[in-house]
């Protein structure tokens, strides 16, 4: 594994976590510019199973959220087709 993977896998993980908890943690993670462009990229074109998996746990936590959350994902929806 080198080391880019290394660290990528434990950062998407750590932001499922914080995606999963409180609606105030998981909008700071949505306040990050691009951010929901960067999982749907993941999980559509990474290599990596665990990375999509992570990045798909991401999508599913954010879509989980509050409506303008939800939202959020389908605005970039064009990206997933």
């Amino acid at each position: 594994m080198n080391q880019r993977l290394a660290a990528l896998v434990p950062l998407v993980r750590t932001l499922g976590n914080l995606l999963s908890g409180t609606e105030a943690q998981a909008a700071e993670v949505l306040e990050v510019p691009e951010v929901v462009d960067r999982f749907i990229e993941l999980a559509t074109n990474h290599q990596n199973r665990t990375v999509v998996r992570e990045s798909c746990w991401c999508l599913s936590n954010i879509t989980a959220g509050s409506p303008p959350q939800v939202q959020m994902v389908m605005n970039d929806y064009d990206q997933i087709k």
